[in-house]
């Protein structure tokens, strides 16, 4: 049975002003799992992380990480932190803070491990006020990695990487070396996208409280729209595939391809049928995390 690395039960916070940030939040992360928090500015994604870093106790609700608090854990040096904000020591060398923070460590990662798993060894005499924003973040998930953590808290991991850096970053997070126990990942983005390719799980927060959670490919298939193309044939009359799909075609193009986004592809499918042989080389492809955003908050916005 895989062990519970973070529980959080009815987890709620507010802040000295009465604004709860993290409302009545129920989660439990397994071993190697990875997951993602998505939402809107303000949904209290970095909140929820800092209580699982222990910089803030609960108000209410109970958060254990491997079945202790959040501040025994990290003290065991079982979590490792990429925070947004980067604070490394400015005019220090990267190898200087590497090497400083390896010493706090009783079973610190070997450096050269580290520094080929964050991919920095052009940085290794840098200092510190001499790398750009993206290079930064690498020393820091360099620096996240040292003590060896069973669990990686990231906020907003990647940002600041150009694309080929973001792919080399998940690709050296997935990689374990020698000796090392599943690495648990609970990161924060806004990057939907880059949730639907890291994580096991997303989980999307609105207000503090959670909306959904699930595996990325089920909620496309709960609540996303589906991409649907198909060819018509030279001069034919669109208007009443318009009025049966109930939605606005894009197109044709050069090629005689057109595109309409639906909720119901089944049903249109059935549709589009009836145009044969003008309708012809029908696609039906999956929504992204996106359009399931968009349409969940458009709902919860209804509700309100």
């Amino acid at each position: 049975m895989s062990e519970v690395v973070l529980r959080a039960e009815q987890v709620s916070f507010a802040y000295a002003n009465g604004r709860r940030a993290v409302d009545e939040v129920t989660v439990s992360v397994q071993s190697g799992e990875t997951l993602a928090l998505v939402g809107p500015n303000g949904a209290g994604k970095t909140t929820f992380l800092a209580l699982v870093r222990g910089l803030f106790a609960p108000t209410s609700g109970r958060l254990d990480v491997f079945g202790c608090s959040p501040r025994e854990a990290v003290r065991a040096g079982w979590v490792g932190v990429m925070p947004q904000e980067v604070a490394l020591p400015t005019f220090a060398r990267v190898d200087e803070v590497l090497r400083f923070l390896a010493a706090l460590y009783p079973e610190a990662l070997p450096l050269e491990e580290v520094v080929a798993r964050a991919g920095i060894e052009a940085l290794w005499r840098r200092p510190v006020h001499r790398l750009s924003g993206g290079e930064r973040r690498r020393v820091q998930f360099a620096a996240a990695l040292v003590g060896r953590p069973r669990l990686l808290l990231c906020d907003e991991p990647t940002e600041g990487m150009d694309p080929a850096a973001r792919l080399a970053f998940w690709e050296q997070l997935r990689r374990r070396g020698t000796g090392e126990a599943a690495r648990t990942v609970v990161f924060s983005t806004h990057d939907l996208r880059e949730a639907e390719r890291a994580a096991d799980r997303v989980l999307l927060l609105q207000g503090g409280r959670v909306v959904l959670c699930d595996a990325p490919d089920r909620l496309r298939r709960r609540f996303g729209s589906r991409r649907l193309r198909f060819r018509v044939a030279r001069g034919f009359d669109l208007r009443p595939v318009v009025e049966a799909l109930g939605v606005p075609l894009a197109g044709p193009d050069a090629e005689g391809w057109v595109e309409a986004w639906v909720q119901d592809s089944d049903q249109a499918l059935v549709q589009l049928l009836g145009w044969r042989p003008a309708v012809e080389e029908v696609l039906v492809e999956p929504g992204s995390l996106d359009d399931v955003f968009l349409a969940v908050m458009g709902w919860q916005e209804g509700q309100a």
